[in-house]
């Protein structure tokens, strides 16, 4: 049984860490020295940041800011005693729980008594192999026990059972909706367990260790199988799944030996690290393993990643040993790819091959070697972080290892990785990479491929069609692609078409049965100047010489080289197409009609003499990079209508004025310089442009009360920011969930809607600025959030502490910090209704007279609670009238 208690222990300190963390101190909390119920939530809970120890002649206590836990025993002889009853206080504040070693090594416990203020209990906490009883005292709100089983008071947890014994079937109540961690862990009498649809929760390791259950059903409501919920359950053989599951933990199914015939559902998104460790559902394909069409490990020290067709899905850092591997090739079918796919920070790959048409957040980003990585898929949906794919490679070398290099080595030299492919070309812009256009269509040295010259165009002829390879004259200024060349129709043409040869393109006439992805004129075919297409084509269609699609929804690329200074675009069209009007030469003014309502990534970008743009009322998006770099541009009005705007979507434009730091359109801020502190947003701004928070200097963010719409990123894995003040109506605090570094967020409105889930997590690691400078490689803790994995560092995870809301009593902060767990510091002052207190800080100052004289002057909008606060004469309108009130109240007179 040793080996039993042993197993608990080790799964609750390896799940356990991912539902706990230190209780934040005094001083970052401003608590009181006794937590009061609003106050202390079970994420609190830690044991590695005690204040002191104490003991008495029964126990040894961790003692806390404002609680204090059991960690031990004073009294050896108190190992061998039947009844326990739980410490109330000591030191005048409440023990609420126990560690999850505290009762291991007693020999005949059979009856434990809790406190009243025994809080916190999970089943690894008062698990004992003779337990028989466990009482709660009338005065404990917390917990109740029904026919042997602990649940909390109002029955929606179950606990567990109080033990193992005798559980040979499971039994839920219809009101509970949720199984705690460990609940049925090692109730080796188990042989069936089916879930009932009430329960739409399981938490970590809830059935591990079940030697003799076989036979598992899913409830319909649950979403994810947490962390180690089934491990090391050897005779589980069926597992039957009636939900749109979506999540598979780190460790669920590790050693069920048994579990031979396992399918992993077409809803699932993202598989843990270690889900499916040595069960008997894997099997091994050079190297890899799989667990039916989803690639969940390899074997170590494999030379070559090649995952096989028909894969769906990779779990995160699924080359995570295999520092040998040289070359990685994940085919087309991959449609979901865990993050850290290559995370082995000794890895020795030098080549990466994508097939598939998604690369996830930092798949090969820490791979010092890689010298290149081709995108295949166009587009990609490649992870828009610096961080995904490498800047440079390094030669491999005998002294990579770390230890072995004196710390006066110098640096090795550098080259940039290059990244080949028309889809990678948006990330490529984005992040500075080197760039290679690749001609993928035809290999020259294929043996099934023949060529032809015709009209002074050389064609390469397959089984998929003919395509036009190059010009044979490189002054040949004008191109009429033939029908077909040899009976064989001629559908694709090569990126050498225009980019080999001494004059580019003209004239580019395309036959009816051409049939390339838009995709293709856009990264690729560009350097023409007249577009000609066939009119029986049923892709495309050209109008006036710029190409569009054949339902002139779309314009999809106007001619790099265009004669016209001016494009005034027809109706109908909706879509302006990524990079449609890049780098476009002569271009001076482009007219869009009404309908169009999105442009595309790049559209714009480097137009060096574009100087107008007439944006319609029905734009709504503006995609990133869309007008970066045009450096004439000064006339551009931004629509009402607009609902998005990209990243760096007015970079290096005329158009923008820069205050503090923020780049400004009219009410827009739509950047910021890379060297900022801190973005203070000036009032006025209603909406904020898509932002990426993660710089090495950003630490600081405040909202003011214009703003109606934002799509700040908060990067969760390199973001820096340690303090946002939120003074606008609405925010999602989901966007906070497992940020590194935010330590408080303060909300001036008492009525902010604040959006969140409950079971979000919001960790705070305090800030070094050796953090913001250096690259996190190695990870001893996963936390997985909504499909998406975050990393700590053991170091950082000793230091972890929650997100302190701030706002006033009675709010919705209030409210939501409560819901969540989190520590909630009272901002001074109330929300009752302060006449003049605009700015809802509980009291009527200054600060609120230069609001209310900038609203009057329409320099500033103001809401409807702000407008009832204004209006001091009790007339029902805030207006100039009320100036005075607010002149002679700052007065005094």
């Amino acid at each position: 049984m040793k080996k039993h208690i042993a197993l608990i222990t080790a799964l609750a300190l390896i799940g356990g860490t991912l539902g706990s963390s230190p209780l934040l101190t005094k001083a970052e909390t401003g608590v009181s020295d006794v937590l009061s119920d609003a106050e202390l939530t079970s994420y609190d809970i830690g044991y590695d940041d005690s204040v002191s120890s104490d003991r008495d002649k029964r126990f040894v206590y961790e003692i806390h800011d404002g609680y204090a836990v059991i960690s031990g025993i004073s009294d050896s002889s108190l190992l061998s005693a039947e009844e326990l009853t739980l410490t109330d206080s000591i030191r005048g504040v409440p023990v609420v729980s126990l560690t999850d070693t505290a009762l291991a090594k007693f020999k005949n416990l059979k009856r434990l008594t809790l406190s009243a203020n025994t809080r916190f209990l999970t089943r690894d906490r008062f698990f004992c192999d003779t337990l028989e009883e466990v009482i709660v005292p009338e005065d404990n709100p917390y917990f109740t026990v029904k026919d042997g089983v602990l649940y909390s008071a109002d029955i929606k947890t179950l606990i567990g059972p109080v033990s193992a014994k005798g559980v040979s079937e499971l039994s839920v109540p219809k009101v509970t909706e949720k199984i705690a961690k460990f609940a049925f862990a090692q109730c080796n009498e188990l042989t069936e367990a089916t879930i009932p649809d009430n329960i739409y929760d399981i938490e970590e390791g809830a059935f591990a260790g079940c030697e003799n259950l076989e036979k598992v059903t899913l409830p319909s409501e649950l979403g994810c199988i947490s962390h180690y919920t089934f491990a090391n359950c050897p005779k589980l053989s069926e597992v039957s799944i009636n939900s749109e599951l979506h999540i598979i933990g780190s460790g669920a199914f590790s050693g069920c030996t048994a579990l031979t015939d396992f399918t992993v559902p077409d809803s699932v998104e993202s598989v843990s690290i270690g889900a499916f460790e040595n069960a008997g559902c894997v099997e091994t394909e050079d190297g890899i393993q799989y667990v039916g069409r989803w690639a969940v490990d390899t074997e170590e020290n494999i030379l070559h990643g090649n995952i096989r067709e028909g894969t769906v899905g990779t779990c995160e850092m699924l080359f995570s040993h295999n520092e040998d591997m040289e070359t990685l090739t994940v085919p087309e079918s991959v449609k979901h790819m865990g993050r850290w796919l290559v995370s082995s920070a000794g890895s020795r790959l030098e080549r990466a091959d994508f097939y598939n048409s998604v690369i996830s957040y930092n798949a090969l980003g820490i791979c010092k070697h890689l010298k290149s990585v081709w995108i295949h898929s166009s587009p990609c949906n490649i992870a828009e972080s610096p961080r995904t794919l490498p800047k440079y490679w390094e030669e491999p070398s005998a002294e990579d290892d770390i230890s072995a290099i004196s710390a006066f080595t110098e640096a090795p030299e550098k080259h940039e990785t290059m990244i080949c492919g028309s889809g990678a070309k948006d990330y490529a812009l984005l992040f500075g990479r080197k760039l290679s256009l690749i001609d993928k269509d035809i290999p020259r040295d294929s043996q099934d491929t023949t060529y032809t010259v015709k009209d002074g165009i050389e064609y390469a002829i397959d089984k998929d069609g003919a395509v036009a390879m190059m010009r044979t004259d490189p002054a040949q200024k004008d191109v009429v692609l033939a029908d077909e060349v040899d009976g064989v129709p001629v559908t694709r043409c090569s990126d050498l078409l225009s980019l080999r040869g001494d004059t580019p393109v003209g004239r580019l006439f395309l036959p009816a049965d051409f049939t390339a992805s838009k995709f293709f004129f856009t990264d690729i075919i560009s350097d023409v100047s007249f577009y000609e297409v066939d009119g029986d084509n049923q892709k495309f269609t050209a109008v006036d010489g710029i190409l569009y699609s054949k339902d002139m929804t779309t314009l999809i690329r106007c001619p790099r080289y265009y004669e016209k200074t001016e494009v005034v675009i027809p109706e109908g069209v909706k879509n302006i197409d990524g990079y449609a009007f890049c780098s476009c030469e002569n271009i001076e003014k482009v007219v869009l009609p009404e309908g169009v309502e999105d442009i595309s990534i790049g559209a714009f970008r480097a137009s060096g003499m574009l100087k107008e743009t007439v944006l319609p009322h029905s734009l709504k998006r503006i995609s990133a990079s869309a007008f970066a770099y045009c450096d004439a541009l000064t006339d551009l009005t931004l629509p009402d209508s607009l609902e998005y705007i990209g990243s760096q979507a007015f970079k290096g434009t005329p158009l923008c004025e820069n205050e503090d730091g923020i780049d400004y359109i009219g009410d827009w801020a739509v950047g910021f310089n890379a060297n900022a502190h801190k973005l203070i947003f000036r009032e006025g701004t209603k909406h904020i442009a898509y932002m990426d928070t993660a710089s090495a200097y950003l630490t600081k963010i405040v909202l003011p009360y214009s703003v109606e719409s934002e799509d700040l990123y908060f990067d969760h894995h390199n973001g820096n920011i340690e303090t946002l003040i939120v003074c606008n109506d609405k925010f999602d605090l989901d966007d906070l969930y497992c940020t590194r570094h935010v330590s408080d967020v303060y909300f001036f409105d008492p009525s902010c809607s604040l959006s969140h889930a409950a079971t979000t997590q919001f960790r705070h690691i305090p800030n070094t600025s050796e953090d913001r400078l250096k690259t996190r490689t190695e990870y001893a803790e996963l936390i997985q959030i909504k499909g998406l994995q975050v990393y700590f560092t053991e170091a950082e995870r000793a230091r972890a502490t929650y997100i302190v809301i701030h706002g006033y009593k009675g709010s919705t902060a209030e409210e939501a910090a409560n819901e969540l767990g989190l520590p909630f510091v009272p901002i001074d002052g109330d929300i009752s209704d302060v006449r003049g207190d605009v700015n809802f800080d509980g009291a009527l100052n200054v600060a609120d007279l230069v609001i209310y004289s900038k609203y009057l002057r329409g320099g500033l909008s103001l809401r409807e609670s702000q407008l009832r606060r204004g209006d001091l004469n009790d007339d029902g309108t805030a207006d100039i009238f009320d100036m005075i009130s607010f002149r002679r109240s700052l007065l005094g007179v």
